[in-house]
């Protein structure tokens, strides 16, 4: 399952196959990351600076945090009130892999 995070820089990404990341140029980016293992995924969402995003198919109806659309704006159409699945049509624009659905 393919899940969202805000990132800040100098993060370590985790030994997966299939995460993307976009650069926000402000210190964080946005990342994607394709699991196939959920206690590799709770561990690492532990980490300094990770902060997930609400998940694309069990919390699409809840709007993005005001603190995740003030670093997502800058780089993308994103704002108050928008969901996972706005940001994600904005996203594949940069990175087609990080559609939900690609495998």
């Amino acid at each position: 399952m393919k899940l969202f995070y805000l990132v800040s820089e100098g993060t370590l990404m985790p030994p997966e196959i299939g995460y993307r990341a976009i650069n926000l140029g402000n210190g964080k980016g946005l990342v994607c990351i394709d699991w196939r293992d959920e206690l590799a995924e709770l561990n690492w969402v532990k980490s300094p600076g990770v902060v997930p995003l609400p998940h694309p198919y069990l919390e699409q109806s809840i709007p993005l945090a005001d603190e995740h659309v003030e670093y997502l704006s800058q780089r993308f159409a994103v704002q108050k009130g928008h969901n996972i699945h706005d940001l994600i049509r904005e996203a594949v624009k940069v990175e087609p892999m990080m559609r939900v659905w690609a495998v």
